[in-house]
């Protein structure tokens, strides 16, 4: 008898497509390309310590590879302090490279606490598509 022949199948190291999406419990995680060098990382689900680690993979390959990244958080429900410790370090991983992350549509209790972070320091934070791409500006060339 193989011990491993009931277990679940292994999930991904990380994605590499673009616009499948990818859910493996708290935390689902989608891409969709932006014009030019941009991509735009739709995120539902629960971003604490649980959700960062699903994710922290493909979403830190998205900020290391696209100069403009759009983070869409509109379907995430609860954000920790390890879910804005990627946010942080995607920010900073585009700012390495010139480039920009702009937090789109955070529900009102993960506003709050990007508000208390003071993440708005490092990143804008908007409430429409259009402000987010303008907020790119040139980062999308």
């Amino acid at each position: 008898m193989n011990p491993h022949e009931n277990l679940p199948p292994r999930r991904p190291a990380h994605a590499t497509t673009t616009t499948a999406g990818i859910g493996f419990g708290a935390m689902d995680i989608r891409f969709e390309d932006l014009p030019g060098q941009g991509s735009k990382v739709v995120l539902s689900g629960r971003l604490d310590s649980s959700g960062a680690i699903e994710i922290e993979l493909p979403f830190n390959a998205v900020a290391t590879e696209k100069r403009a990244v759009v983070v869409d958080l509109s379907g995430v429900t609860i954000l920790s302090s390890s879910g804005v410790r990627l946010l942080l370090v995607g920010a900073k991983l585009c700012a390495a490279k010139g480039g920009k992350l702009v937090i789109l549509c955070p529900q009102a209790d993960v506003a709050k606490v990007l508000r208390i972070a003071r993440f708005d320091a490092l990143a804008p934070i908007v409430t429409s598509e259009s402000a987010a791409l303008s907020a790119l500006g040139s980062d999308l060339v």
